[in-house]
């Protein structure tokens, strides 16, 4: 018989490999789409910015569903940038279910602290 730390610690690790391999194979389909569709690479340079219309979030999403090579590579990286941040909001339901009070704060200020770091980021 497990804990229910142990249970929750095991759903959380299983979240975690889940969404790993969400986007690993998004970015793979990715990959094969732009070799398929004959997607053209950037030159070798500095970087120069993203693609057009793969500059915000939904962007990314409807690119993907139009099955476009850099948008499902895009959403991939989207995935594995999520993955952690809904553990966390996981974490935090989790907590409040145990009624764990320092952890909720503690998890509560881990995800307004990403939350702040992601929207910040987009708004540039």
């Amino acid at each position: 018989m497990t804990t229910p730390d142990a249970r929750m610690q095991i759903w959380l690790s299983r979240l975690l490999i889940t969404g790993v391999w969400i986007a690993a194979a998004l970015c793979a389909v990715g990959i094969v789409l732009s070799l398929i569709q004959g997607t053209p690479t950037p030159p070798r340079a500095p970087f120069a910015g993203v693609a057009q219309g793969l500059d915000s979030p939904w962007g990314v999403v409807r690119s993907a569903l139009r099955c476009e090579g850099p948008g499902v590579m895009a959403l991939g990286i989207l995935a594995l940038v999520a993955t952690p941040v809904l553990r966390v909001a996981i974490s935090l339901v989790l907590f409040a279910r145990e009624r764990d009070r320092l952890y909720v704060c503690v998890t509560a200020i881990v995800l307004v602290l990403l939350g702040i770091g992601l929207f910040t980021g987009l708004s540039e």
